[in-house]
């Protein structure tokens, strides 16, 4: 029985890297985790930059691209990606870099200066950004193989704390930022309040007029947090301590 060459050298170049597996760690040797998001509030060089190398930890070599998965609050033209020995100064949603795949030897380390750096600062009110890339294998005809990590590149700009007089000049007094169990407020602008913690994850948004008011805030685990206010024309944020 005739065997053909071309079906065998397929079988043998995915068995090479079908059981390669590889793991990712932060430039100071801190691990990437599957899920883990990474938040940044401002776009300075290298405070934003998220470095990393990719680990292969297998006894065959692997092939490695990123995939940039989604992009949200953004189009990808503000964000720097080096992967291996190319940088790009902006992605694209659905697209995986390089166009070719990098090689980690067996047991190794990728010798590469990896990150991922954003510079746009966005359009000043629809936060977070979000760029979520996957680091995944594949074998020698481009199919993918193995295991694979994704995360979360997060620009946050609310982070950041403007004065008590900031947030009153926006239209909302509070006549503290340390709570309880609930935000006493008076308003003399109409708008929205947005309560994030301390990874840029909204927790809580309330529509108020204005007016004496408060929000419920019983359910919120003691610790900071981050309220933005935003009128018609106007918007403000503070730290929240709760406790």
């Amino acid at each position: 029985m005739k065997i053909n060459k071309s079906i065998v050298a397929l079988f043998l170049g995915f068995g090479l890297f079908a059981n390669a597996q590889i793991t990712l760690t932060k430039a100071d040797g801190s691990p990437i985790n599957e899920g883990d998001v990474f938040t940044y509030n401002n776009v300075n060089y290298p405070q934003a930059s998220l470095d990393f190398h990719i680990h292969n930890n297998a006894s065959t070599a692997t092939l490695v691209k990123v995939k940039s998965v989604s992009i949200t609050n953004a189009d990808g033209s503000g964000l720097e990606l080096c992967i291996g020995p190319v940088c790009l100064s902006s992605i694209h949603a659905g697209n995986s870099y390089p166009s070719n795949p990098v090689s980690i030897a067996a047991n190794s380390t990728d010798t590469y200066s990896n990150h991922v750096y954003n510079i746009d600062e966005g359009d000043g009110e629809n936060y977070p950004m979000d760029y979520v890339f996957k680091v995944y294998q594949l074998n020698s005809s481009g199919v993918e193989v193995g295991n694979s990590v994704t995360f979360t590149y997060r620009y946050q700009p609310s982070l950041k704390t403007n004065s008590f007089q900031s947030l009153s000049n926006a239209g909302l007094i509070i006549n503290s930022n340390i709570i309880s169990n609930t935000l006493d407020y008076q308003a003399t602008e109409s708008g929205e309040i947005s309560i994030f913690d301390m990874n840029g994850r909204m927790i809580n948004v309330t529509q108020i007029a204005t007016g004496n008011g408060s929000i419920a805030l019983d359910n919120l685990q003691n610790g900071y947090y981050i309220l933005n206010f935003r009128s018609q024309d106007r918007k403000a944020s503070i730290k929240l301590i709760k406790s």
